[in-house]
């Protein structure tokens, strides 16, 4: 059945459709202005338009529902013994955070690991403050980069080249930003992915307790939803995981072959991109877990810079021919790229409704579009619940609680 409204003038009351609307409309505004192809393209281009983003949103947040479901079936492994053959080389970053060094290394006092087998390394890269100090108070060995230029730019690689020279070899190399906090298990599961076959580890990396602030708890929110959920339910599905740039483990043959600075969002991205084409896959394991505090990940960890996943213009252009020369391998490593950014998505579903709302206040469209944009935020907003409680219940399991 059609849908109408009515219309009060002074001629009385009559019941018109939008149809009939449309044509009064186009008659007085564009008839009369002796422009109605332009008008009947603008009303084409407009549902065209429509469509369009309605099809992508409805891509997207399917996309993700299914992340959920696929998160929520997941095997999950209750026990990591094995034998602990690996060994392992801990190298933390720092650049005059000797404050949050202390943090860190206390945290990692508490692994449960044969001590023999893994080595803590502290990068400091143009320290001027007491980072030094405190790492060789603690008998921990100390890569000073003293270069006084291009500070974190390509430092990790640099550390990769110190390391190369020594004697002691180590089966992997684990990457942990200053101010993290490692659960005590984490060698104990990165052993346990290396002896059955992974290469390449990337850990649960997640924020500290919740803020008050209601933007910042919003911030932790979705970024639990980002590096948590969203991995655990693409491991679910086969495919890839994103390398976070905290609480990564590479094997050393890996990393030694293929060195990276893992320094920035767009290179940890360009880098996890680069092992895929190379047929190297990134595992997820949400077992190991690194907490950071919000204000300690970044200056700019507010709501409108959350790390928003995907490619960046200039990666999309250095490996797009890569890319689509490996058919068989395009569609798996794509899925494991597609992270619908959660806040512009949400946000840009409410500004479309907005829009079509007014429009259909001036009754230039049916309210048709006002529905189905309601019911994609409603599956939108199902999604960040539904994915968040799991979440906390799946970590809160891990944790004992």
């Amino acid at each position: 059945m059609r849908s109408t409204f009515i219309i009060n003038n002074s001629f009385g009351t009559r019941e018109l459709n939008y149809e009939k609307k449309i044509i009064r409309h186009f008659k007085k505004n564009c008839i009369r202005k002796g422009q109605p192809l332009l008008y009947i393209f603008t009303m084409v281009l407009f549902k065209i338009i429509q469509y369009s983003l309605i099809s992508i949103a409805a891509l997207l947040i399917v996309y993700q529902l299914i992340l959920v479901t696929s998160a929520l079936v997941s095997k999950k492994n209750e026990s990591f013994h094995t034998v602990y053959n690996r060994s392992f080389l801990v190298i933390i970053p720092c650049h005059n955070m000797s404050q949050l060094l202390a943090k860190t290394l206390y945290s990692l006092s508490g692994l449960i690991y044969p001590w023999n087998l893994y080595k803590l390394v502290i990068l400091a890269d143009n320290c001027s403050d007491k980072t030094v100090e405190i790492a060789r108070r603690f008998g921990l060995q100390v890569l000073e980069k003293n270069d006084n230029q291009n500070i974190g730019d390509n430092s990790i690689k640099w550390a990769l080249g110190q390391v190369e020279q020594w004697d002691e070899k180590f089966d992997a190399i684990v990457v942990i930003k200053t101010g993290s906090l490692i659960s005590s298990n984490y060698l104990q599961v990165m052993n346990y992915y290396l002896e059955k076959g992974s290469e390449v580890v990337q850990s649960s990396d997640l924020l500290l307790a919740e803020p008050d602030k209601g933007k910042d708890r919003l911030v932790h929110l979705i970024h639990l939803l980002h590096n948590y959920m969203n991995p655990l339910g693409q491991k679910a599905l086969g495919f890839n995981t994103r390398l976070s740039g905290n609480g990564m483990c590479f094997k050393s043959s890996i990393l030694m072959k293929y060195p990276s600075s893992l320094q920035s969002i767009e290179k940890e991205q360009e880098y996890t991109l680069f092992l895929s084409l190379k047929g190297i896959s990134v595992d997820f394991a949400p077992e190991a877990r690194i907490w950071i505090a919000q204000k300690e990940n970044s200056s700019k960890s507010k709501l409108s810079k959350i790390r928003s996943p995907g490619f960046g213009h200039s990666i999309i252009n250095r490996y797009a021919k890569l890319f689509f020369s490996k058919p068989k391998w395009s569609v798996k490593i794509l899925f494991g790229f597609i992270m619908p950014p959660t806040v512009k998505l949400i946000l840009g579903i409410l500004a479309v409704l907005i829009i079509n709302i007014i429009l259909w206040l001036f009754s230039v469209i049916p309210p048709v579009f006002i529905w189905i944009w309601l019911v994609l935020a409603i599956l939108e907003a199902v999604y960040i619940y539904s994915g968040i409680m799991l979440s906390k219940a799946m970590l809160s399991k891990l944790n004992g609680k």
